[in-house]
């Protein structure tokens, strides 16, 4: 103790134990911290033929196949310096509409001074730019936080999606460029998004449900919830990991749903 307590043992000793009452439950605490994800969090595979394992590549007779790109053809869209049309800020999704005709989400349109107002680029299979519609702003068909493209009748539907509601809808008109047709109410924001079999399936963690995939029907309506990314006690745990950003990919041939969270090192198939 410092020279000073010899003439006041008592106040010291006070406030020694009232130092060790705090500290010594901070440091059990602290002994308990638990680093997520642990892999009892993760749900298992409800299908034990989607389960891979790949830990020891020696017992596969034959790896999964890989593409092999070699001679394929490629084409650029976008510079850093151009014309006006060229210049994308932040891409933050991409579809087609299986004929050839490629829509790219520019999810920052605003922060580029020189192209204030456009957010999804229509480009062909050779990066021949074809148009754009949609702006950065707070009207109808206009853009908040997109995050998602979803294409529907052939190209014809163009939806697009973010982390607030709603889905906005944009059809093709008949000299072939795009307008704002509504707004679709959903019941959450969206961080992934895709169209299978005329439904489309948004990404978003809901706490009251605990689902992160919701199905809607082309119109709007909702139709269902489903899929638990993490499973634990302590919800905020489960929010956190859940609400991260992660990818959805659907399958219209075998009619699958295949979700990549970003927190958790697995595929879930539904």
């Amino acid at each position: 103790m410092p020279s000073s307590c010899h003439r006041r043992l008592l106040p010291c000793l006070l406030l020694a134990v009232s130092l060790a009452q705090y500290l010594l439950p901070a440091a059990a605490h602290s002994q308990k911290r638990i680093n997520h994800p642990v892999p009892e969090g993760i749900p298992g595979a409800s299908d034990p033929g989607l389960v891979i394992d790949l830990s020891d590549l020696d017992k596969w007779e034959e790896l999964p196949p890989f593409i092999d790109t070699t001679g394929f053809e490629t084409a650029v869209f976008g510079r850093e310096d151009g014309e006006e049309y060229e210049l994308l800020t932040r891409v933050t999704d991409i579809a087609t509409d299986g004929k050839g005709t490629i829509f790219i989400l520019d999810g920052m349109p605003w922060s580029n001074p020189t192209s204030p107002s456009k957010a999804v680029h229509v480009i062909d299979a050779q990066a021949n730019y074809l148009g754009n519609f949609g702006r950065a702003g707070e009207g109808p068909g206009e853009f908040r936080s997109p995050e998602v493209l979803m294409v529907a009748d052939e190209g014809n539907t163009v939806m697009v999606a973010g982390f607030r509601p709603p889905v906005m809808v944009f059809r093709r008109t008949e000299n072939g460029t795009f307008e704002f047709d509504r707004d679709l109410r959903t019941k959450t924001g969206a961080r992934a998004g895709c169209i299978l079999r005329d439904h489309f399936y948004l990404v978003n963690y809901d706490a009251s449900s605990g689902h992160v995939i919701h199905k809607y029907t082309l119109d709007g309506n909702y139709v269902t919830g489903f899929g638990v990314i993490y499973e634990n006690q302590n919800p905020r745990v489960v929010e956190g990991i859940s609400s991260a950003p992660a990818g959805l990919s659907c399958n219209e041939s075998y009619g699958i749903i295949v979700l990549v969270p970003s927190m958790i090192p697995v595929m879930m198939s539904y």
